[in-house]
This record gives C-alpha cells, structure tokens and sequence, in this order.
C-alpha cells in the first residue's frame, strides 16, 4: 500500500510540474477572455457582411493543448460564436472563430466564418458544371460536400473572403484564392465512359493550381439513379446510400 501510495504521489507531483508550476501566458490569456465581448464582435461582423438576419446561439472559449487535455499544456485558444438564422426552421447553426489581438490583448478578430459556404457551395457548383458542359460532360445529379479557404481549410472562409456575386467570375475567383472543396457527381451505368477521370482532370487543369479539390464519382444502375434524380429535382435531401447500391466509385483530386 505505501508503494502504491508513493507513486499516486510522484504521478501527482508530475502532473504539477508539467501543469502547474511553469507560467502558460497562453492559459493566461484564456482566462482573460471576454465572451461578451466577443459575441458583440460577431454579431457586427456577420451584419455588416451578411446583413441583419441573424440571433446568436452561444459564444465560448476554445483550446487546444499540445497533448492530452490532462497532461498537456494549452498551446492555442481562442472564441466561437454560433448563430442562426431568424425565421430557419431548421435551426442551422453557422460558427464565427475569432482571436485576441496579440498586442493590445483587447481587440477581438474575426478569422472565419462558416456561413460563407451557403454562398460559395452553389457558386463553384455552378462554374463546376459550366466547365463540365463545356467539356461535353452532360449535368447529372451533382453538388458541393463541402467548401472552403485559406486559413480555415475544412471549417469554412477567412473573414477577409469577399461576398460572391453573379457578376464573379469562377475562373478569377478559384485563381485568387486558394480553395478547398469536395465536388460530388452522380451518373447512371448506361452513359458512364471509362475515361471520364481524364477528360474532367483535363477540363480542370489550368483552373485548380494552388487549390485542394476532390471529385467523387458515383455511378449508379440506371433505376436507382432515376430515383436519386426525382429526389434531387424535388429538392429532396439524397439519402446515403449503402455502398452495395452503386457500381463504381472514382475519387482523385487536383493535386493527386
């Protein structure tokens, strides 16, 4: 028992050294944040950007530590802010991630925003589609998994990532920004040509230089693709389908 007792005591001991006795000016910093305060700064930027729909859920401190929560030392922190959108019966969440001005310590910064992709998603999959018609890939069932840029790689677009128009052009808009998205297509068995990957990697290749983009292809039998298409033109949402219900899928990306 006395063994047993002077190694919870040496773990204790450790524990302390690792978390407790070196000053973490990160940790510091964490505590001195200002929820509130944040929240004010999100909303104003999702104002001015978005306009004035939106109703704040919740804003919280974030951390992320250099190993286990325990044992590790806080090595980044900063804010989330959610909001929905008034009126959305759906009552989907939309994330703003911001941080304390290294300097000042005082001034909250908007690094990026989620809600960015409810723009973006359906304006590269329509530039997508353009280029594949353009290509002599006719338009099936297709749609964006995902989108996003910059800084925010797979959580959403910088706060400095303009708002997209109808007067933007896709070609312009994919070269100046370094983009990240999942662009999916789905075809019936009966038209699917084996080349497809090298005609679309061809119609792209001028357009996705610094950009991370993946393309799935999901060919289908003929009759559980015409189902999918009822769905898709009903604006239905696509169930997942169980692997076993399509015939090949193709997936490569820009910088394979």
């Amino acid at each position: 028992m006395k063994r047993i007792g002077s190694l919870l005591v040496a773990l204790c001991l450790v524990v302390t050294i690792l978390t407790g006795c070196e000053k973490n000016p990160v940790r510091e910093e964490y505590n001195t944040l200002d929820t509130g305060k944040a929240a004010e700064v999100a909303m104003e930027y999702m104002t001015t950007k978005y306009g004035d729909k939106f109703e704040l859920s919740s804003c919280e401190k974030k951390a992320e530590y250099t190993n286990y929560i325990y044992f590790g030392k806080m090595a980044k922190v900063w804010l989330e802010a959610e909001f929905t959108v008034k009126g959305d019966d759906t009552e989907q969440k939309y994330k703003v991630s911001m941080f304390l001005d290294e300097e000042d310590k005082i001034t909250y910064h908007v690094a990026w925003d989620n809600y960015m992709r409810t723009i973006a998603d359906p304006f590269l999959l329509n530039g997508i589609n353009d280029v594949l018609k353009a290509n002599g890939i006719e338009e099936y069932i297709s749609y964006i998994n995902y989108s996003s840029q910059g800084i925010a790689y797979r959580k959403g677009f910088s706060s400095d990532f303009p708002v997209l128009t109808e007067d933007d052009i896709f070609k312009d808009i994919v070269e100046q920004y370094e983009l990240g998205f999942d662009y999916w297509i789905e075809m019936p068995k009966s038209v699917y040509e084996y080349n497809i990957e090298n005609t679309i990697r061809n119609a792209f290749k001028n357009h996705f230089i610094d950009d991370s983009v993946l393309f799935t292809i999901l060919v289908y039998p003929d009759e559980v693709y015409q189902e999918r298409k009822s769905l898709h033109n009903s604006e239905e949402s696509l169930p997942i389908l169980l692997k076993d219900r399509f015939d090949i899928v193709i997936d490569f990306g820009t910088k394979n």
